[in-house]
């Protein structure tokens, strides 16, 4: 990451104080909704970031610019095995991450629970957590 760029990790710490907070407690279904967005949204960029900073984007790979950080680290066909696996496991968990961001910004009938909204914020942390263990992998 160059000095000027934004830590899209401030996503999650904002979904972190968030999710602590008490001012929202008269509608925590928009809170929840918020933390599931913007928790993805720190592992989703944080993702499509490794995959730019270290080359790892496959060219034949073409969908919207979510499905193809998603893809791209699903069917991650270089370095080891053992690479390749840890590349497939982030990308599934930002699938499924992904999947509840869509509900929290577009189904209108779709409940979040404060389990939700927890589990989003450790899912986003997990992913991150992964590509950190990968760029070592790299090193």
């Amino acid at each position: 990451m160059r000095k000027d760029d934004y830590d899209w990790k401030q996503f999650l710490s904002f979904s972190e104080k968030l999710y602590a907070d008490t001012f929202w407690k008269d509608d925590p279904v928009t809170k929840y909704r918020i933390i599931l967005s913007r928790s993805y949204y720190a592992a989703f960029h944080c993702a499509q970031d490794f995959l730019q900073e270290y080359c790892l984007q496959d060219p034949d790979i073409h969908d919207s610019e979510h499905r193809c950080v998603i893809r791209n680290l699903t069917m991650m066909k270089r370095k080891t095995s053992d690479f390749q696996r840890a590349c497939r496991k982030i990308g599934l968990n930002l699938d499924r991450l992904r999947e509840k961001r869509v509900q929290a910004d577009y189904r209108a009938d779709w409940s979040f629970k404060d389990a939700e909204a927890k589990n989003g914020i450790m899912q986003s942390h997990k992913i991150i957590s992964g590509i950190d263990a990968l760029k070592e992998m790299l090193r």
